[in-house]
């Protein structure tokens, strides 16, 4: 089922969406999160995978287990060692 949510921040996802996900705050996706859609936020922290755009429009962090297949517009990007991206 897909979705779209429009959370109040700051928000932490270790579960599975699918859909698109909008926040004026932070979001998490946490080590066994799954994102399938696109994420808009002002900040963002990403330790899971996410299968899809990814527009932060202050700082986004991948860290070392963050898995990401699309494409990333942000204003500051922080990505630890054996994050992936493509």
């Amino acid at each position: 089922m897909a979705a779209c949510i429009i959370p109040l921040p700051p928000v932490r996802s270790d579960g599975k969406i699918e859909g698109n996900v909008s926040c004026n705050g932070k979001i998490v996706i946490g080590p066994k999160g799954n994102v399938t859609g696109n994420i808009v936020s002002a900040n963002a922290e990403i330790l899971g995978e996410v299968e899809g755009s990814i527009h932060v429009s202050a700082k986004l962090v991948l860290k070392a287990t963050a898995v990401i297949k699309g494409d990333i517009f942000a204003q500051t990007l922080e990505i630890e060692p054996n994050a992936r991206f493509n």
